[in-house]
């Protein structure tokens, strides 16, 4: 279903589906969000809000493709230039705080 001025409309895509303006609509909001997303092979192009490049996802043979940044960071763990750190602290009884 398409909601669309107060109406619920059933509709099917035949072609790509191009917004009018570059980065102007946006698809969800923070009340009414999508579920799930589900994307065919290829790439997912996000660009990067403060360098304006653009960075690729992609996944190839069960392995996550990261194309266009040089941090990636999660927590407890920084990737970056080729190696692998921790940002967590051990505590008195040894055990890793995030």
């Amino acid at each position: 279903m398409l909601y669309y001025r107060k109406q619920n409309i059933s509709t099917s895509l035949l072609t790509d589906l191009i917004p009018t303006k570059d980065n102007t609509y946006k698809i969800g909001s923070n009340e009414f969000r999508w579920k799930s997303l589900s994307v065919g092979p290829g790439t997912i192009n996000i660009t990067d809000k403060t360098t304006g490049e653009e960075t690729k996802l992609s996944v190839d043979n069960g392995t996550l493709l990261v194309d266009g940044v040089s941090l990636i960071e999660v927590p407890g763990i920084k990737f970056a230039d080729r190696s692998i750190q921790t940002t967590a602290i051990i505590n008195n009884s040894g055990q890793y705080i995030l």
